[in-house]
């Protein structure tokens, strides 16, 4: 258990944000909530896995927040 996040939650959000930001291209985060919410995956495992990865946080210039896998990341994995 880390941070009160079971290992098995930890693994589930890992796939789970691995899958979502597979494409490259940045996902709203009120889309990453609504997709871990319908899966059943605990939203504080899914902050802690996204700090743990490295996914990439921004923010646009109307004030949405968008997360996005980095090139690393996705270069690791093809």
């Amino acid at each position: 258990m880390v941070n009160g996040i079971e290992e098995v939650e930890v693994k589930d959000a890992t796939e789970f944000l691995t899958a979502l930001l597979a494409s490259g291209r940045p996902i709203k985060l009120g889309k990453a909530m609504h997709e871990a919410n319908r899966l059943g995956i605990r939203w504080r495992a899914v902050i802690y896995t996204r700090r743990a990865i490295g996914v990439l946080a921004s923010r646009d210039k109307a004030g949405e927040w968008y997360w996005k896998m980095p090139e690393t990341a996705l270069a690791e994995a093809a």
